[in-house]
């Protein structure tokens, strides 16, 4: 909806590795050993080696159980590929594409360092 700013900052996210993947009816979460955590009820694609091997559907429902490779993993850097994809780099050749696919609605909230007063909307 508001899509990634070019200068988003998302503290406690590199160095920290990713603990779970909870995943809901509408939306899939995303919560990092720092306390940060990512709630997206957009798109999202995961990539290993830059091939993509699992896709978060409009059913909300992962395409294939290669999601789970991605936990505790350890991020080494994130960037906002473009006004709508943030990327998030893992080490062992993975990443995490979230994607600002709407226009009308809010497609993820960011709380960095866990923090609920600190959250970002996008």
């Amino acid at each position: 909806m508001h899509g990634v700013p070019s200068d988003l900052i998302v503290e406690g996210l590199i160095g920290s590795d990713l603990q779970q993947i909870c995943i809901g009816k509408h939306d899939v979460q995303f919560r990092f050993r720092s306390g940060t955590f990512i709630a997206v009820q957009g798109g999202a694609r995961i990539l290993k080696y830059e091939t993509q091997v699992s896709v978060w559907t409009d059913e909300g429902s992962w395409d294939t159980l290669a999601f789970h490779e991605l936990l505790n993993h350890s991020v080494t850097g994130y960037a906002v590929a473009s006004n709508h994809v943030l990327r998030i780099d893992f080490d062992d050749g993975l990443v995490l594409e979230l994607i600002d696919d709407s226009d009308q609605y809010e497609s993820m909230q960011i709380y960095p360092n866990g923090e609920l007063g600190s959250i970002i909307v996008i």
